[in-house]
């Protein structure tokens, strides 16, 4: 690859901690790992052997189990660990598919420095339940808990309000 000038990069699924030290000496660009790496030891050898460093974020502890506030905090510790140059942001492997859009949202608020604008806004949206989930006679005040798909959801829970709509107009149907 790099005879033909082109960028290379590295990935191994899983534990790779072994072999890490090897995917250096084939010199490419950049070595991407899995969150079971630690990330301060890959930092380490990529940067004995100057290469650039791209992962570790952890996928289904964080980026689809977590919240928000859980990704601002994994990415921050990943950046502080990874530096500043030669380091690559990035999850450990592939997204799962369900991923929270918001968890996505807030890492990428942090790599543009504006995770304390994404918070005020989370925090804006969830204090006026009633101005950003306007189903007429859904209001938060009228209903202290919701019920979804057989689930009791409180008012400081609520979906996104397209799902809550699907949801509704679902079990209307059901109902015919």
């Amino acid at each position: 690859m790099n005879t033909h000038r082109k960028a290379s990069s590295l990935f191994v699924c899983g534990n790779a901690k072994n072999n890490l030290e090897e995917m250096c000496k084939c010199y490419p660009d950049n070595i991407s790992i899995d969150e079971n790496v630690p990330l301060d030891f890959a930092r380490e050898l990529c940067t004995k052997y100057g290469i650039s460093l791209g992962g570790n974020i952890k996928l289904t502890v964080t980026m689809l189990l977590g919240d928000p506030i859980d990704n601002i905090n994994g990415a921050k510790n990943c950046m502080q660990i990874g530096g500043k140059k030669g380091y690559i942001l990035s999850p450990g492997c592939d997204m799962p598919y369900n991923t929270p859009v918001d968890n996505v949202k807030a890492i990428t608020s942090v790599v543009h420095g504006e995770e304390v604008e994404f918070m005020e806004v989370k925090s804006h949206e969830l204090s006026n339940l009633t101005k950003v989930h306007e189903i007429k006679g859904l209001e938060v005040e009228k209903f202290p808990a919701i019920i979804v798909n057989d689930e009791q959801i409180s008012a400081g829970e609520l979906p996104d309000i397209n799902y809550l709509k699907s949801a509704i107009k679902w079990g209307s149907q059901l109902h015919e």
